[in-house]
């Protein structure tokens, strides 16, 4: 996909695709409220004093066979409600959901699928301020199971959590990790499901002043190596990783940016079968940078390497 920049009265948008409207040019695929104007952005920007409110439901389907499902919903500031059905199947089964981050009134609710055979799964609720509420239901399975659930950590305001955690019969597995910091700090890091050798290191940022940070490493049939360093950033920052799913020999090296300001980033590197390595490197930014990265999907081998351009909010 290929990406860049364009300077207009002063604002720099990046996007895969735009609209020129007035004095404004943004490009994507969600609407966002833009002075008046309406545009299809990848994820909700603040642009212009404006705020964006996302409301969304996914629903993904039903099949027999092999299933890989990942479903992100929106990063907002404002009123959000969100509901993710993932779908049921009947086979190898591999489903990651994680709802947005927000701060304003949040209310979320995330139900897992029933699956019969191999089932990994991997839910992180939401991070928050102000009023939450969070109910998580993971799934039902018979077989090889392997569940992460990380409800959101030290919200400020009224929080009310409820969280169950799956049924399994067989071998069960997790992990959670949380960082070092300065501050006020949110952080949720789940490690990688695997089935074969895995080997793998997180480590969260460090911070001063207000830092959201969740990192999930991927989840890995056969042999997997990962690595991943979140960000150090002075002020406001989210940051949301996730590595690849795949089957196989993969490598993966993440590397968040370092930011002085106000930074969004979400990075997804490839799903993909057979020898994998992929190493995704973003943005350096001062002031406001918002960024969105999905790499190829590869059916064999690849080796690539994403570096995300820079923008500039003057």
């Amino acid at each position: 996909m290929a990406s860049h920049c364009i300077r207009n009265s002063g604002y720099t948008i990046m996007a895969s695709q735009y609209i020129r409207y007035s004095e404004c040019t943004v490009m994507a695929s969600q609407p966002i409220l833009y002075s008046e104007s309406t545009v299809m952005e990848s994820q909700p920007i603040i642009c212009s004093k404006s705020t964006v409110m996302a409301s969304q439901s996914i629903r993904t389907s039903q099949f027999v066979g092999y299933h890989e499902s990942t479903v992100r919903t929106s990063q907002s500031v404002g009123y959000h409600e969100s509901t993710v059905r993932t779908s049921q199947s009947v086979g190898y089964h591999e489903s990651t959901v994680r709802t947005s981050q927000s701060v304003g009134y949040h209310e979320t609710t995330v139900r897992k699928s029933q699956s019969v055979g191999y089932h990994e799964s991997t839910v992180t609720t939401c991070q928050s301020v102000g009023y939450h509420e969070s109910t998580v239901t993971t799934s039902q399975s018979v077989g090889y199971h392997e569940s992460t659930v990380t409800t959101s950590q030290s919200s400020v305001g009224y929080h009310e959590s409820t969280v169950t955690t799956s049924q399994s019969v067989g071998y069960h597995e997790s992990t959670v990790t949380t960082s070092q910091s300065v501050g006020y700090h949110k952080s949720t890091v789940t490690t990688s499901q695997s089935v074969g050798y895995n080997e793998s290191t997180v480590t969260t940022s460090q911070s001063v002043g207000y830092h959201k940070s969740t990192v999930t490493t991927s989840q890995s049939v056969g042999y997997h190596e990962s690595t991943d360093t979140t960000c150090q950033s002075v002020g406001y920052h989210e940051s949301t990783v996730t590595t690849c799913q795949s089957v196989g020999y993969h490598k993966s090296t993440v590397t968040t940016s370092q930011s002085v300001g106000y930074n969004e980033s979400i990075v997804t590197t490839s799903q993909s079968v057979g020898y994998h390595e992929s190493i995704v490197m973003t943005y350096q930014s001062v002031w406001y940078s918002n960024s969105a990265v999905m790499a190829h999907q590869s059916p064999s081998s690849s080796v690539f390497t994403v570096m995300v351009p820079v923008c500039w909010l003057l």
